[in-house]
């Protein structure tokens, strides 16, 4: 289980807003402006992170046939409901290693699936992170992302954001519009960071606050069939 700690300091006491900044962060969700990524390095000097980029070609499915074939990230004219999938390759997972799948933004409604599994859904223009730690494979992997960019999911999930992107105010598109990628990460690392401050009425003084969000895990990493 995916655990979470946060850490605060600050001059002056402000429990409910610690408790109300906690609750911003949605699973799933990338905190965007506020996220500050720590590039931890090893002893040897090396990354404590690596990336796989996602970027490339794609296959689209409609009604479960394969149509074309389109680069991603780009922005598509609106198909309805569709399935974007690639295959990556990722290196075995130690038992202190986790695999997240980062999308910068797909619109508008998206359902990420990765080895078969669904690791959540998406909504337009902002950025989301999957754990799939525990269906990662060493060797080949497959990430699918089923797309409602023109009439919603069959459930009815999609309608509102829809909603938001097809109107006459702009031109619609839709698809992975933004970078995509997978890093392999520590099993304990900074997920966020927020600085906070407030004035004085005066402005001569500001009382400042610091908050951390950790993300740490025991991780198994599955094994390939031999």
């Amino acid at each position: 289980m995916t655990s979470e700690q946060k850490i605060g300091r600050d001059r002056a006491s402000d429990l409910p807003a610690r408790r109300a900044l906690a609750a911003g962060f949605a699973p799933g969700y990338a905190a965007g402006a506020l996220c500050a990524r720590q590039e931890m390095a090893t002893k040897s000097g090396s990354s404590a992170r690596s990336r796989v980029d996602l970027a490339g070609s794609w296959e689209r499915y409609l009604n479960g046939k394969l149509l074309d074939v389109i680069p991603v990230p780009s922005s598509q004219r609106p198909l309805g409901l569709y399935r974007l999938s690639r295959d990556f390759l990722l290196p075995a997972l130690s038992p202190h290693q986790r695999a997240i799948l980062h999308s910068d933004a797909i619109t508008y409604h998206g359902r990420v699936f990765l080895n078969g599994a669904e690791l959540g859904t998406t909504i337009p223009y902002v950025p989301h992170e999957f754990d799939f730690t525990r269906v990662a494979k060493e060797g080949r992997n497959l990430v699918e992302v089923a797309i409602a960019d023109l009439r919603p999911d069959p459930t009815g999930a999609g309608k509102d954001e829809i909603a938001l992107g097809v109107n006459p105010g702009w031109e619609a598109y839709g698809g992975i519009i933004r970078d995509t990628y997978v890093e392999i990460r520590p099993a304990g690392y900074i997920e966020n960071v927020r600085f906070g401050y407030k004035l004085t009425d005066d402005y001569s003084r500001a009382a400042c606050q610091a908050t951390v969000l950790l993300s740490s895990a025991a991780v198994v990493p599955t094994k390939s069939p031999r």
